[in-house]
């Protein structure tokens, strides 16, 4: 599943957008929710993606590391930097 992807439709309730002034608290509520719940799902299928890059790194063998400048005790270091960038 990709990251890139909207799970959950974002929901414009920033002033100044069309139709903003016109929400219920009921409506601004359930939009933050939206948003939450979005945000949640997005850090969920990166947090995955890590671990998936993870295990098929440490699948290979120290030479297939060596071969792309990695060491074993380097891949932990460099997935998170790598996910943190998104």
């Amino acid at each position: 599943m990709s990251t890139q992807r909207r799970l959950v439709p974002e929901v414009r309730v920033a002033a100044g957008m069309h139709g903003a002034g016109r929400l219920t608290s009921a409506r601004r509520a359930k939009a933050w929710l939206r948003v939450r719940v979005n945000r949640l799902l997005e850090a969920i299928a990166a947090k995955r993606q890590m671990r998936r890059a993870i295990r098929e790194l440490s699948a290979l063998s120290d030479r297939e590391l060596r071969d792309i400048g990695l060491t074993r005790s380097e891949i932990l270091r460099v997935t998170s930097q790598h996910m943190s960038r998104f």
